[in-house]
């Protein structure tokens, strides 16, 4: 992988900026960016920025009245497409309440009940 994302422009969601930095140092890290596009490379910041960043390849694939058209099926919450972002990263209190609930298998369905 080394040499993979030298010189692109590169994002990430604040709790893999890191160790992304640490893994690619030589990609141009952009802070606080849904998703980032160079030339055919198109990198999001993590799940909930896929859909700005798949919006915005729609775009430029299929130009900007589809998108819309998407835009509205999905009901997207803004009239435009949002490219920055507020992520934090993730405390080590969190990072245990998640691991807890991953093995005790606590999350709880929409509508009430134990996940099985």
């Amino acid at each position: 992988m080394a040499g993979l994302l030298d010189s692109i422009l590169c994002t990430s969601h604040a709790s893999t900026l890191k160790d992304q930095r640490k893994e690619f140092p030589k990609a141009n890290w952009q802070r606080k960016k849904k998703y980032t596009e160079q030339g055919l490379i198109y990198i999001t910041a993590g799940v909930s920025a896929a859909v700005e960043g798949s919006l915005h390849l729609v775009k430029v694939l299929l130009g900007e009245a589809e998108m819309e058209k998407i835009m509205n099926d999905i009901q997207y919450p803004s009239a435009h497409l949002r490219l920055m972002h507020q992520s934090n990263e993730v405390g080590l209190s969190t990072q245990f309440n998640i691991l807890f609930k991953t093995w005790f298998k606590s999350n709880k369905r929409v509508g009430g009940g134990q996940q099985h």
